[in-house]
């Protein structure tokens, strides 16, 4: 479990807590593999931008530019989804 993720549990009853550690192992996506399929173009489907992920691929990839600069920040791409989602999900738990 990321870190960020145990942090927005810390006030939170165990039954808060098995809701959200359930649901966010469900909707985090993986940093590694986000690489992975940047290498081929995939992505931003991968991390729920669809629009920049058809506008990646209409223009294969900036011609190349585009997917050059993305190798190097999907990952922070991915950990940025991780943390949004993890917000999120604390948000809702916590009105349980």
């Amino acid at each position: 479990m990321d870190i960020v993720a145990l942090q927005l549990q810390k006030n939170m009853n165990r039954e808060q807590k098995m809701m959200f550690q359930s649901q966010y192992e469900n909707e985090r996506v993986d940093p590694d593999t986000a690489v992975i399929l940047a290498i081929f173009g995939f992505h931003y489907f991968y991390v729920g931008k669809v629009g920049l992920g058809v506008l990646f691929l209409i223009t294969l990839g900036g011609l190349g530019i585009w997917w050059l600069i993305d190798l190097f920040r999907t990952k922070g791409m991915a950990e940025r989804y991780n943390l949004d989602k993890a917000q999120q999900l604390a948000t809702l738990v916590e009105l349980y």
